[in-house]
């Protein structure tokens, strides 16, 4: 599924060589591109919280779709 259609509650399964991991979709925000930077929330280290970065083009300027994400 795109990360453009990922859905708040959603979950999302990560193989990797440690084994699967299990994450909850939180939220999904976008942001403008060129400001990404100033959002702390987006940068701070949480332990365990995934965010996945996607830039996807638009009418315009690409925006920069972000989705938060808690193992469980």
């Amino acid at each position: 599924m795109p990360l453009q259609q990922v859905q708040p509650g959603a979950q999302i399964r990560l193989d990797t060589t440690a084994g699967a991991r299990t994450y909850r979709v939180d939220a999904t925000t976008t942001y403008e591109k060129w400001n990404l930077t100033r959002y702390d929330e987006v940068w701070q280290a949480v332990p365990g919280r995934l965010i996945l970065v996607t830039c996807f083009v638009v009418t315009g300027s690409p925006p920069t779709l972000i989705s938060s994400m808690r193992r469980r």
